[in-house]
């Protein structure tokens, strides 16, 4: 009998701690995904897609000098938008949007550019990259701040011979409560899953 409760206990205080543990890791989950780089001179600036607002971040990042140009991802359209396409109804996508952005914000033409074409992941981002930037010794990469942490260390596995330096997109927030706003907890508990997929070996394959 006194084994038993003594068992009971022990997995009572077990699980109490893991609850514990999880709320704790929680309240620090935003924070620990969104850690950018600190920002120095480099190649290129580069935008992941989708969300055009992270163009507004590399117009700033462009203005303060950082880099002389600003490359743009060109992501594969959802199945929606090539239907309305398909209907002749034209819905600016990622690369035109903010190619309008970065016009307006005071980046010349001459100096916007896209890589890649109908990328689908992060991972498919960073090879068009690779493959776009060959020689690039140093590049800025703006991405969400959700989505900074993840980005970070698949661009640094495919470009080991670059220095890449993340900036988060200040234009999104994303907040120490994550888990009260309905985006954000989408975003973080999809962010952390993804990232427990990649380093279990996850990746998409090759082209």
């Amino acid at each position: 009998m006194r084994c038993l409760q003594r068992c009971a206990l022990a997995v009572l205080s077990m699980s109490i701690l893991c609850v514990a543990l999880a709320v704790l890791a929680a309240r620090h989950a935003s924070a620990w995904l969104e850690q950018a780089d600190e920002l120095t001179d480099a190649d290129a600036i580069v935008v992941l897609g989708q969300d055009p607002t992270r163009t507004f971040e590399a117009a700033d990042l462009y203005r303060r000098g950082l880099a002389p140009r600003v490359l743009l991802s060109q992501p594969k359209r959802t199945e929606r938008y090539q239907y309305l396409a398909s209907q002749g109804i034209c819905v600016p996508w990622f690369e035109a949007t903010g190619r309008t952005i970065l016009l307006e914000r005071g980046v010349p033409q001459g100096a916007i550019a896209t890589f890649g074409e109908n990328l689908i992941s992060t991972l498919t981002e960073a090879r068009a990259v690779a493959a776009a930037l060959p020689r690039a010794r140093r590049l800025i990469v703006v991405t969400s701040p959700y989505h900074v942490r993840r980005a970070r260390i698949i661009f640094r596995d495919v470009l080991r011979e670059t220095d890449v330096r993340f900036a988060r997109n200040h234009y999104e927030t994303l907040p120490r409560a994550w888990w009260r706003e309905e985006e954000s907890a989408m975003n973080v508990t999809m962010e952390l899953l993804k990232l427990v997929y990649y380093e279990a070996g996850g990746k998409m394959p090759a082209p």
